[in-house]
């Protein structure tokens, strides 16, 4: 009996320790898919454009802008996107300029069919701006028009539009 209660216990911490493997297991991939495949799983679907777009200066310079083109010359712009998505009556989206942009601002403009539905003002780099789209949108499908708006700070709060506009095209479910 004694012998039999031996392995029991033997067999019983087998157990345990592949129990408290198995778990480890299921919290690291939970920490892989939360932490490194989508570290933003609140703010939905997103991706970043990881090739940087040079910047571009109007050519209908005066003598002010060629002094912002020749400051911008070696510059680069980094662009954060959306892809499709869907969204409830509280989801919020959040509408950044990435940290890499440095001291160049990023505008939003959203539209539906042509229509601007909604503008952000100018987001410095590392912030974002919070949008909620049921607050604009009813429920239903839309082909979303994002159009990424990137500014230059010439000085004395005097900011000039740079010429490189990307648009992003997606679909947005909104639910009830």
């Amino acid at each position: 009996m004694e012998k039999r209660n031996k392995n029991l216990n033997f067999i019983a911490i087998v157990f345990f320790i592949l129990g408290l493997a198995l778990m480890m297991g299921v919290l690291g991939a939970f920490i892989y898919n939360a932490v490194i495949v989508n570290p933003n799983p609140i703010r939905g679907k997103k991706t970043v454009d990881v090739s940087p777009y040079n910047i571009g200066i109007d050519n209908n310079l005066t003598a002010e802008r060629e002094s912002t083109a020749s400051i911008l010359s070696d510059r680069q712009v980094y662009y954060a996107g959306l892809e499709d998505c869907t969204v409830g009556p509280d989801s919020i989206v959040y509408l950044e300029n990435l940290k890499e942009n440095n001291d160049i601002y990023m505008a939003y403009r959203i539209s539906v069919d042509g229509v601007v539905i909604h503008e952000t003002g100018l987001i410095p780099a590392g912030e974002f701006s919070k949008w909620t789209p049921s607050d604009v949108l009813n429920p239903g499908q839309y082909e979303l028009s994002i159009r990424n708006i990137p500014y230059y700070d010439t000085g004395n709060e005097n900011y000039e539009q740079l010429a490189y506009q990307p648009v992003n095209i997606i679909n947005m479910t909104v639910i009830e």
